[in-house]
């Protein structure tokens, strides 16, 4: 977030340019550098010595394809974009945020996985996504959004993963 500057850093993200940074720069792990979730100055010397992996480009997901969607996040993390501006999601505690919080993208974020909560008897499929936010937003840092066909926050509008 720091060495792209023209990514939007703590005021939403774009997760476009962080890519093609990465395409030109070697990535460190977050145990190099860590994530304080607030702007501050890119660390060249360190991104330099300890790098480790650069990616070769992006490809995006099938917009709104679940199987497509769920294909990608088989493989690896997969950018998102999604409406973050409502108070279902600023305010999300715990379980699977299933209101729709609409699909005016404004927050670039992670999802890492899926899975489903059909153990409770709810029967809901969900997509483990990380924020930015820090570790006491949501659980840890992290939010379950429904994964159904009714999009919710506009998560499959615009899905993209690296390639190395």
């Amino acid at each position: 977030m720091d060495c792209v500057t023209d990514a939007g850093g703590c005021n939403g993200g774009n997760y476009g340019p962080a890519f093609s940074y990465a395409e030109k720069n070697k990535l460190v792990l977050e145990t190099e550098l860590p994530y304080t979730a607030k702007d501050g100055t890119c660390n060249t010397a360190a991104m330099a010595a300890t790098g480790l992996v650069q990616l070769s480009g992006y490809e995006s997901v099938t917009s709104k394809s679940i199987t497509q969607f769920k294909a990608a996040l088989d493989k690896q993390p997969v950018g998102i974009a999604i409406e973050a501006s409502g108070t279902s999601f600023q305010q999300y505690k715990r379980g699977i945020l299933s209101k729709n919080c609409g699909q005016s993208l404004d927050h670039a974020v992670t999802a890492v996985g899926y899975g489903s909560n059909r153990k409770d008897g709810s029967g809901k499929d969900y997509v483990l996504v990380r924020n930015s936010w820090g570790k006491t937003w949501g659980l840890k840092g992290y939010i379950k959004i429904a994964l159904n066909d009714k999009d919710i926050c506009g998560m499959m509008i615009q899905p993209f993963y690296p390639t190395v």
